[in-house]
């Protein structure tokens, strides 16, 4: 009896054990989620039927992935994941949405904004034409607007852009002088929604982005204006840009000026780029208690990308550069058409991004890339 007793024991221990993995408890299995990597959830999803819909777990933020692009065309790309030093070709196909990205050349089609993984854009030939977004993470998942039926200098989105209350952005100056005219709309909406505000603020050369849900526009002087989501009104900051003006007329503006607005852990910053007799790269911070711009020459800890994937994330930041003999630091990386650097805002120096990022030497366009942090269904 004692045998039999001992077997049916082992039995019973072995019946829980052969239990499989799709049985883990949901709890648990959101817990393990926010412990893994983009590439990680990838992965996770294609294991078991039942852990496809958790799509909502939103994986740890990692530093952006480089996108490189054939120059000549939208038929293909390479994606590579600096966490895991892995590169994925990437076929572009959109036959089901009327080729609205397919075999056209970059020269056709204009990125508006790039951010949470996903590509905001238009026909650079059809400025009435319509506005779109493209995710390569995604399957190749292209989102069409309604007809937006107007030009537009600054285009942008609040959120991740399959969820419901993601609000899309437009802004046009050309209606009339004075005047300026923002169009919004979301995912499920019919048409866009404009209304007309007055303006003293000259847009000749813009940002905008989405903080706290409000849409700050910035020109080059630094002038400020916002947008609200809630309350639909547009108002103008009197902010103290003398400090900007200032270095654009003794610096002198040239052609190879390159302006990016990026929020850094609740700041908004400006960064000026100029292209001469090597980079120039100047910081400056919104002070928004005395609505003064103030120049800088420490990210406080943050590391920034430019080019694509605007965005900063703290030095600490789960799935950094996995290269212990690279320090991110108070770090711009940047791409500007074939070029991929690193600039040390302390000590003015330029590094390449080789070793952290390899597929930063092929000669093609290319792209920071964000991947998506929730919503990947």
């Amino acid at each position: 009896m004692k045998k039999v007793a001992k077997r049916s024991n082992s039995s019973r221990r072995d019946k829980k054990e052969d239990r499989p993995w799709s049985d883990l408890l949901q709890d648990l299995m959101e817990n393990i989620m926010k412990r893994l990597f983009y590439a990680d959830h990838v992965r996770l999803r294609l294991a078991c039927k039942g852990w496809r819909s958790m799509y909502r777990v939103p994986p740890i933020r990692q530093l952006p992935w480089l996108m490189a692009l054939n120059e000549n065309a939208w038929t293909s790309c390479k994606l590579f994941d600096p966490v895991y030093k892995k590169t994925y070709n990437i076929n572009i196909n959109d036959d089901d949405t009327g080729l609205l990205l397919q075999g056209k050349s970059l020269k056709d089609i204009s990125i508006q904004e790039c951010k949470n993984g996903w590509f905001f854009m238009s026909e650079s030939n059809n400025p009435m034409g319509n506005l779109f977004l493209y995710s390569p993470f995604i399957n190749g998942r292209i989102i069409t607007l309604p007809n937006l039926n107007t030009t537009i200098q600054i285009a942008t989105f609040s959120s991740v852009p399959t969820d419901s209350d993601c609000v899309f952005f437009t802004l046009n100056t050309q209606t009339s002088f004075g005047i300026i005219s923002i169009s919004t709309c979301c995912l499920n909406d019919g048409n866009w929604y404009t209304r007309c505000f007055e303006s003293t603020i000259v847009f000749g050369h813009w940002n905008v982005i989405c903080l706290e849900g409000v849409f700050y526009c910035s020109n080059i002087e630094g002038k400020l204006g916002s947008y609200s989501i809630a309350s639909k009104n547009w108002t103008e900051q009197q902010v103290e840009t003398e400090t900007i003006s200032n270095w654009l007329l003794n610096f002198g503006i040239r052609k190879n000026l390159i302006v990016h607005m990026v929020e850094v852990d609740g700041e908004i910053c400006k960064i000026y780029t100029i292209e001469g007799y090597g980079l120039t790269l100047f910081v400056y911070k919104l002070d928004r208690l005395k609505m003064k711009w103030n120049y800088t020459k420490c990210l406080g800890d943050h590391v920034i990308f430019l080019g694509g994937s605007d965005v900063s994330f703290p030095a600490s930041v789960e799935g950094r550069i996995l290269n212990r003999k690279v320090q991110i630091r108070d770090r711009i990386y940047r791409c500007v058409g074939t070029s991929t650097t690193s600039y040390d805002v302390r000590t003015a120096r330029t590094y390449t991004c080789i070793k952290s990022y390899p597929l930063s030497k092929e000669e093609c366009y290319k792209i920071w890339l964000e991947p998506p942090q929730s919503g990947t269904h």
